[in-house]
């Protein structure tokens, strides 16, 4: 009789600790996000090691997003270490962790825009500890409060922290606006435009859902926002986050080293222009000037730029 009792006791015990999940080790996941890193596939190599709870909002995760460097990039090394409440109360104003993160994996990668230049960046990952195994785990991005009864005002402000990255801007357009905008670099002066980086196609549906658009620039642990490159000219590392979408990447300046920078702290519109910063450096005596500007057309709403 009592045989009869313990015996599928034990089956019960035993297939319940058969469903319990197990975590990866520090170098599986390693492994994972050097792959991640080669082909910016991030969910593909990472989605096996999340965390079972968060699994089914893998689609809601920005800090996982897939994101294709646009030159080659490897990774350097790893570091395992706590995570920092400051961090957390960093991230809490954007982010909220259905599941804790309780470790950062911060990996060093270095990315060759061209074939004498290197640029070196940190790039955490979370995790949490359970067992003698750890689980990615991410972010979800606060929800939007519920709108005023009056529709609210465009607002554009500056921001200086200690963070990963030390200057940021928040672009938000007035509910209902209709003009396009865009991000972009251009020459000071001309019309020569250095670079877009971000277009109206990516920035409208943001806009329109009401979010703003986060621009950072000077990464942590650089000594200046811009890189000298090889090929004589500069590389600005950048970061960005539209809505559900965030990524980072550079600019080039090929022509001049840059050797100045002025973040603009009150940013305003001149007619249809608003500069967020200026880089300057000189070339054949002169000084040339590149702003960083965020661009809205009137007149253009259905256009692409």
């Amino acid at each position: 009789m009592v045989r009869r009792i313990l015996f599928p006791a034990f089956l019960i015990l035993a297939a319940g600790c058969s469903k319990a999940p197990t975590g990866s080790s520090i170098d599986e996941i390693g492994a994972a996000y050097a792959l991640a890193v080669t082909d910016g596939q991030q969910l593909l190599h990472l989605a096996p090691h999340v965390h079972p709870d968060l699994q089914a909002r893998l689609a809601e995760a920005p800090m996982l997003g897939n994101r294709v460097p646009s030159s080659p990039q490897t990774l350097d090394s790893r570091a395992l270490r706590p995570v920092t409440a400051a961090e957390l109360a960093e991230l809490a104003p954007f982010f909220e962790f259905p599941v804790a993160p309780t470790h950062v994996l911060e990996f060093t990668v270095t990315q060759r825009p061209d074939a004498k230049t290197t640029i070196t960046r940190r790039e955490p990952l979370h995790l949490r500890a359970e067992g003698a195994g750890y689980f990615v785990v991410f972010g979800l991005l606060r929800s939007t409060p519920a709108a005023p009864a009056a529709p609210p005002a465009e607002g554009y402000t500056f921001a200086e922290r200690d963070g990963l990255w030390r200057h940021l801007w928040e672009l938000r357009a007035a509910t209902g606006a209709t003009a396009a905008h865009r991000l972009e670099v251009r020459e000071a002066g001309t019309d020569r435009i250095i670079a877009v980086l971000l277009t109206a196609e990516q920035v409208r549906p943001v806009l329109a859902a009401g979010d703003a658009v986060i621009f950072r620039l000077w990464s942590k642990g650089a000594a200046a926002p811009h890189d000298p490159s090889a090929v004589g000219g500069s590389n600005v590392p950048f970061a960005y986050q539209a809505g559900r979408q965030a990524g980072s990447d550079l600019f080039s300046v090929r022509e001049v080293q840059l050797t100045g920078y002025e973040p603009v702290r009150q940013p305003v519109f001149a007619d249809n222009r608003m500069a967020l910063a200026a880089f300057a450096g000189e070339i054949d005596g002169a000084r040339r000037t590149y702003v960083v500007e965020w661009v809205r057309e009137e007149d253009a709403p259905g256009r692409n730029f």
